[in-house]
């Protein structure tokens, strides 16, 4: 995302903040189409050598891997807003066996993005 942001830096003259979390989305994208078209690839010759059930294996494994992204994501946006507004006690979410593992997934594997949407979210006015 750095080579997007730079890109960005020279087009646009926005916040810093604004430009790394839109070089991000950006990337991710970019990153998304690109394994997506790879998967198409791979489909294309996984058929040819019929290995479907490796395949079918295989993708359903990357289902998962994406689920539980996702999910993550969400459940990082429900805990900032169940701590401003709480609608869930915190005991019930304690008692979850997969609440704190799925949500700390995302912040695993994307750290300085993380950190960077929380910081605009709880800082919109400041700029840096």
């Amino acid at each position: 995302s750095y080579f997007v942001g730079d890109f960005l830096k020279e087009k646009v003259h926005w916040e810093e903040r604004y430009i790394t979390i839109i070089a991000f989305a950006i990337t991710f994208a970019i990153i998304v189409l690109a394994i997506s078209l790879l998967g198409k690839l791979f489909t294309k010759l996984a058929d040819f050598a019929y290995l479907g059930w490796i395949n079918k294996a295989l993708g359903g494994v990357f289902g998962a891997m994406k689920l539980a992204l996702i999910l993550s994501v969400i459940l990082m946006v429900f805990d900032k807003l169940n701590n401003t507004l709480p609608f869930v006690d915190k005991e019930d979410i304690e008692k979850s066996t997969l609440y704190e593992p799925v949500k700390t997934l995302a912040a695993v594997l994307f750290p300085n993005w993380i950190h960077v949407v929380s910081d605009t979210i709880e800082n919109p006015e400041e700029t840096e």
